[in-house]
């Protein structure tokens, strides 16, 4: 250590020096703070893995991770590091057990320790390390005798040393959702030391070691799933009710990754005869369970077009029900058109409850048999549940207002609209008279 202070005490001394000279322009390299990780990953790879009888053993390693060197892959190294490594439950957590570690040459020197098996959280499991960060006793300490520039495994900006390795011994199991095996670095100025440049780093000097991602454990999939039903909505108002009736030929998945698609890697299975679904046999976890669009359908309901679920080992979710129409929807407003210009310009108000009807005859009167509607507080209007066709959208006229838009007086949306089609700011606009 005696090296390394002097060494950083040179360090700063000539670039003391050069200051004194004049304005420095230094590579990027030389001038920024290494970013270093720590984390568990799986013996051979991988971060998750499935987990079935008391008494299996996870077995794990312990890998640091350094990012920022330079073009020379021989100046930066890594010397030591103290830290612990918990089992922290996720809603729930999937599995109980006992965390054991060993470091390895050549991070074996004065020093080393395998660290302390101790509940480190209040979980009930035996984690590694300490939750006192005034001493290093307790924690699990990696350290070599000298800094250890060779034995990294170099990819793009990145160096990494396997410093140890370390087991998970299953005790027991709970049903949420799953178990994370993580690394907690020690918040001291001397809780690691690194090199860059040929320059020692440690947090004393500005450096920064977090923890990585770790592994997640869960337990082979058991008894969760999810049911529901899928249905014609009728009258579309996203309840199921009067003439509604269950629909066949659509499929439901869960969305694992909460991309709106379904994958290749994600369950689905098809709606019955009847309208009804059943996933079983669910792996525990967050999803959110969807309906693969068809083409002449649009879905009324859930609000958000899916469901997120917590699937614990056990858990069993049903009445998740999709509503589907192939009606139409038109949507629009009216809004007070000062200036006449026929757009929605900032401080222009909208206009409630005016009247808005499909002139079915096209006679440009509102008829007996013409559908109407009115808008609301905001001046919105839609027309919601109307067979595929062509439909004339007029809006009311009033002798106190005159019409601007979509053209003038007496103008009117002409829509032809598929199966299930939307149509939006289909906008009507007046200017009021003095």
């Amino acid at each position: 250590m005696k090296q390394q202070q002097h060494h950083r005490h040179d360090k700063s001394q000539h670039v003391s020096t050069r200051r004194a000279r004049g304005p420095l322009i230094e590579p990027l390299e030389q001038r920024q703070l290494m970013h270093s990780v720590i984390d568990l990953r799986l013996a051979g790879g991988g971060n998750s893995a499935t987990v079935s009888t008391v008494g299996q053993q996870v077995n794990l390693e312990i890998w640091v991770t350094i990012t920022g060197h330079d073009s020379d892959l021989t100046n930066d190294g890594f010397q030591s590091l103290t830290a612990s490594f918990l089992s922290t439950n996720i809603t729930g957590g999937s599995v109980q057990g006992t965390l054991a570690a060993q470091y390895i040459a050549p991070f074996n020197g004065g020093g080393a320790s395998t660290g302390a098996q101790v509940d480190l959280d209040g979980d009930g499991d035996l984690d590694v390390g300490s939750n006192n960060n005034a001493t290093d006793v307790g924690f699990f300490r990696a350290r070599s005798g000298t800094m250890t520039i060779d034995g990294a495994t170099v990819s793009g900006t990145s160096k990494s040393w396997k410093i140890g390795t370390a087991t998970f011994t299953v005790t027991g199991f709970k049903d949420g959702v799953q178990t994370n095996l993580v690394a907690r670095t020690r918040q001291d100025p001397d809780a690691f030391v690194l090199l860059e440049d040929g320059a020692a780093q440690s947090p004393r000097v500005g450096s920064v070691m977090t923890a990585g991602t770790g592994v997640v454990l869960k337990r082979t999939p058991g008894a969760a799933g999810v049911h529901g039903r899928v249905y014609n909505d009728k009258n579309a108002n996203g309840i199921f009710d009067g003439a509604d009736t269950g629909i066949s030929n659509f499929r439901v998945f869960l969305d694992k990754d909460f991309d709106g698609v379904l994958d290749s890697n994600e369950v689905s299975v098809p709606v019955s005869a009847t309208g009804t679904y059943h996933i079983t046999g669910v792996e525990s976890g967050v999803y959110r369970v969807r309906e693969v669009v068809r083409t002449g359908w649009r879905q009324t309901s859930p609000a958000l077009g899916y469901f997120e679920v917590v699937l614990g080992y056990a858990s069993d979710v049903k009445n998740l029900t999709f509503a589907n129409t192939d009606t139409v929807l038109i949507k629009g407003r009216v809004w007070m058109d000062a200036n006449k210009n026929k757009f929605i310009d900032n401080g222009e108000g909208y206009l409630p409850n005016w009247m808005l009807y499909l002139d079915h005859n096209k006679n440009g009167v509102l008829d007996k048999g013409d559908d109407w509607t009115v808008t609301d507080a905001n001046g919105n209007y839609r027309f919601f549940n109307l067979p595929a066709g062509n439909y004339h959208v007029r809006a009311t006229t009033h002798s106190k207002y005159l019409q601007t838009a979509p053209g003038g007086t007496g103008s009117f949306w002409n829509l032809t609209l598929a199966a299930a089609g939307t149509t939006s700011n289909k906008n009507f606009g007046f200017k009021r008279l003095k």
